[in-house]
């Protein structure tokens, strides 16, 4: 029902871009690059004044689904560097560790030199810097709710008859695609409500899959369907009796 990007967002003094692809990310938060002016991150970025200052990543101290689609996303497109499982709990101390999105936010906010991951809608309110990623097409995508639709277009519909469930693809080559995102799912009976719930139910979500609801995504960091899912939703919910 909704695409919620996840933003790498940094601190760094005077660098207001900042381009990344996989490699370099997974090495970041794996400790293994340490300055901010690090060959592997200065030639992904010409023209930038990279200052020799101390990374400091931050975390989700606490079990997390961000965190598990991060580390799915960096298993994917790194896994020569990245040597870690996928998991709710993030798996090494590289950095320092924050609870919450609320503490990483803050952390990130108040600590100079740091890069962490956190969920669009909170680097958006707090307006923090994010990084441009690179994605299977070799660009470097900025993330906005239009990019990171495109980033879930490619996705795999896994589930049958109705269960859209999907597989995303982090090594999409769609044009203009924000690689690291994750879905949201709303689950419901198909059948067997009594009869207010399920009216209540199916007016809910034919609301939050039409046209309207999906326009408000944008406003609150999180970012649309992409059509090609959106239909397939949008025929789920019409089926709920």
């Amino acid at each position: 029902m909704v695409v919620g990007p996840v933003a790498v967002a940094y601190n760094v003094e005077g660098v207001d871009t900042l381009k990344l692809d996989p490699a370099t990310l997974a090495k970041i938060f794996a400790g293994e690059i340490t300055k901010w002016n690090a060959p592997e991150i200065a030639e992904q970025n010409d023209g930038v004044t990279l200052p020799d200052a101390d990374i400091k990543p931050v975390y989700r101290s606490d079990e997390s689904g961000t965190t598990d689609n991060f580390t799915t996303y960096l298993q994917a497109t790194a896994a020569d560097t990245w040597k870690w499982e996928p998991a709710k709990k993030w798996p090494n101390d590289a950095g320092q560790g924050a609870n919450g999105s609320d503490g990483v936010t803050q952390l990130v906010q108040s600590t100079a030199g740091s890069i962490s991951y956190v969920e669009y809608s909170y680097a958006k309110q707090n307006k923090l810097n994010t990084v441009a990623v690179k994605n299977g097409a070799g660009e470097y995508t900025e993330l906005s709710p239009e990019s990171a639709s495109k980033g879930v277009a490619g996705a795999k519909i896994v589930g049958t008859g109705n269960d859209v469930e999907l597989e995303i693809d982090y090594t999409t080559k769609e044009a203009g695609a924000y690689p690291i995102v994750l879905v949201t799912y709303e689950v419901a009976c198909e059948k067997g409500l009594p009869a207010e719930q399920a009216k209540f139910v199916k007016s809910f979500l034919t609301y939050t899959s039409s046209a309207d609801g999906q326009k408000i995504l944008t406003d609150i960091g999180y970012a649309p369907l992409p059509q090609n899912v959106l239909t397939k939703v949008q025929a789920s919910v019409k089926a709920l009796s």
